[in-house]
């Protein structure tokens, strides 16, 4: 048998469309999501600094797909004799104006609106900004129009970016874009992204699905209420949202923000889920942000002695998976520049991360345990009963 010779790519548009899978995990329904994820991030990009507020996605026929925010408007200035626009478009580097001026993005390891572009039969980009509306369409990645102005803005109406794109089912496997993944993943953007509003419309044809919002204005202490809604908590959720300077070591870097959020609660079943998150980015690793946080809750757990409260000397010796059954927790936080272990399973391995969310929990839940201190003691009695548990199993 003549063996099969190795498919020879010159552009990286050639890449994508022979080696999806590098780009998406896949070419099926979850690869065919995962172009909505990265242009959503990209949105977010702009919430994160309060440039954005509300983000629409728009299902359509034949697997078209709008997604629009009323940030700034993705610039137009000239770069390289090309619009920035068309720059981020095309190019790998999506995230070159977002850079340059030094802002927080969702993701690390984000595909880009290059390659959602590249993976779709047509693409339309509008632009709200500079007073104008301006267009430009692509067909599997090349550009199809000049930069046109349409029309002058309304006096009343908002700067902001839109994207129409359709799949190209020569790359994907043949599907649609299924309404309760899309509303799963809006809920948990609107959970940890709590200033910013998020809408589903669904205008496809066979569809009777009403519109949806998805806007949270308490973050994670309502996630950490949607996922104990159908158990018995053994305490109020304990919610805690703060920004924090960091200055850097190195004298030449300059002091940034960094933001956290986390909120727990116990319950009397026997489960526990702890959900992570950096720049809304899920870290099913964890990472030093959880270590940050599980280091606190085990520092103010395990010295809390039952009779007095907090005991400077006084110590329960408490492992890991006493502190976690029966914990529901999520911790998140933005950081301009995060790092994660992988692209499939990432892991936060920012070293500094640790120690500032170790301060901010360690202070936040002490002072939990000095306020309300039969909600202490019943987290302290939950956490024996775990250790008393584990030590029975052991013999």
């Amino acid at each position: 048998m003549e063996s099969q010779q190795p498919i020879k790519v010159t552009t990286r548009r050639e890449y994508i469309r022979h080696r999806p899978g590098m780009y998406f995990g896949g070419t099926d329904i979850k690869g065919l999501h995962y172009l909505i994820w990265e242009l959503l991030n990209n949105s977010i990009d702009e919430a994160v600094f309060g440039i954005c507020d509300h983000i629409i996605l728009v299902l359509k026929d034949n697997a078209t797909v709008s997604i629009s925010d009323n940030g700034s408007g993705i610039p137009l200035d000239i770069h390289e004799g090309i619009s920035i626009l068309e720059l981020v478009a095309t190019r790998p580097d999506n995230k070159y104006y977002t850079r340059k001026q030094n802002r927080i993005y969702s993701t690390f390891f984000g595909i880009g609106l290059s390659a959602v572009n590249i993976a779709s039969v047509e693409l339309k980009a509008e632009v709200k900004r500079d007073g104008y509306l301006w267009e430009q369409i692509y067909r599997s990645g090349v550009r199809q129009t000049d930069l046109i102005q349409v029309r002058p803005l309304a006096e009343d109406e908002s700067t902001g970016t839109t994207i129409t794109f359709t799949p190209d089912f020569t790359i994907f496997q043949s599907n649609d874009f299924n309404h309760d993944i899309l509303s799963r993943r809006l809920r948990e953007l609107g959970f940890t992204n709590n200033r910013l509003k998020f809408s589903l419309l669904d205008e496809r044809s066979q569809s009777k699905t009403a519109a949806v919002d998805f806007y949270y204005p308490n973050g994670s202490a309502e996630f950490v209420g949607y996922l104990n809604r159908d158990y018995i908590p053994l305490h109020k959720i304990i919610h805690h949202e703060q920004k924090i300077e960091i200055t850097p070591e190195h004298k030449h870097r300059s002091p940034y923000n960094v933001e956290i959020e986390f909120a727990f609660q116990y319950i009397q079943e026997n489960a526990s889920l702890e959900l992570s998150y950096a720049n809304t980015t899920f870290t099913p690793s964890g990472g030093t942000h959880v270590d940050g946080f599980k280091a606190a809750l085990d520092k103010v757990i395990g010295r809390y002695d039952l009779e007095s409260g907090l005991g400077k000397y006084y110590c329960h010796d408490f492992v890991d998976n006493d502190l976690s059954n029966g914990l529901t927790a999520v911790v998140a936080i933005k950081h301009p520049d995060i790092q994660l272990s992988s692209q499939f399973r990432p892991e936060l391995i920012n070293p500094e991360v640790k120690d500032v969310v170790y301060k901010v929990a360690l202070e936040t839940l002490e002072d939990f345990a000095n306020t309300h201190p039969d909600d202490m003691r019943r987290i302290v009695e939950r956490c024996l009963t775990n250790r008393g548990v584990r030590e029975k199993r052991r013999g």
